[in-house]
């Protein structure tokens, strides 16, 4: 099963041979440029799809803060980030392939974008084998 912290560990990985520093959601001013945000944010979250079988759906959302804040600079960086994740992230033993990639310019933010859709297995409850079975009848 892939948990969104799993999700998390494998995109920071993506940015770090970018040598851009990776900077917590908790940092909100004062933080150094050029710097990554990585956001994870439900899109249905979780639902049970059969009795065994969970369907996760959620969005990517890395927001780079580039040194020059200039839309150049965030074209540069949007088109490798674009390589990174095509053609598939690779996410524990598993490949996901993102959807709806899109990006953004936001007051000389690039907010780079997209989805991840994925199926989890549940194991099933494993019970002892009834002995002796009493049936009382009225």
């Amino acid at each position: 099963m892939i948990d969104m912290l799993d999700i998390k560990t494998s995109i920071n990985l993506l940015l770090k041979d970018t040598g851009i520093k990776t900077r917590d959601n908790s940092t909100k001013e004062g933080f150094k440029r050029p710097s990554f945000f990585v956001q994870i944010l439900p899109i249905t979250g979780t639902d049970l799809l059969k009795s065994n079988t969970l369907e996760n759906s959620y969005m990517i959302e890395i927001n780079y803060f580039s040194k020059e804040q200039t839309q150049l600079d965030n074209l540069k960086m949007s088109e490798i980030l674009k390589k990174k994740v095509f053609p598939y992230i690779q996410i524990k033993d598993r490949k996901l392939v993102p959807k709806s990639v899109r990006n953004e310019d936001i007051e000389g933010v690039l907010s780079f974008r997209f989805n991840l859709n994925w199926l989890d297995s549940l194991e099933e409850k494993q019970y002892p084998p009834m002995k002796e079975l009493e049936i009382e009848m009225e």
